[in-house]
């Protein structure tokens, strides 16, 4: 008798396109992630990387926030404790700044604003 294999090829699937956009995550924080380098020690800026891909992968719109929710996703469910302590000391350090984010973000804004402006579109800003 022969197994259906089509799980274990979906499977394969998936996680090949979930390390397909990981790296393209990775590539699209690298600039930002460099700045804060400079701020945080290597534990912190793993914190705020693996943050990062945990907002990512479950975010919801009303409880995706909560620190409490963004720890338990951050370790293995009997650690959600310690994870939520790794989001707060992070938040909370003298060294964390959210201001190289901030620039980020606007220069990946004024980028595609020149992009639109090129190719003689209209910009609706929200």
């Amino acid at each position: 008798m022969d197994k259906d294999n089509r799980i274990g090829e979906w499977r394969q699937a998936s996680k090949a396109r979930a390390e397909m956009l990981d790296q393209r995550l990775q590539h699209f924080l690298k600039p930002v992630a460099s700045e804060i380098a400079h701020h945080l020690d290597l534990r912190l800026m793993r914190t705020w990387l693996q943050l990062i891909r945990v907002i990512f992968i479950h975010r919801h719109r009303n409880e995706g926030g909560w620190i409490s929710a963004l720890g338990s996703y951050l370790l293995p469910p009997l650690q959600a404790e310690a994870g939520r302590k790794r989001v707060t000391r992070m938040i909370h350090s003298p060294d964390w700044n959210i201001r190289p984010i901030e620039t980020f973000l606007w220069q990946q804004a004024d980028e595609r604003i020149g992009e639109l402006e090129a190719q003689g579109s209209d910009i609706w800003l929200v």
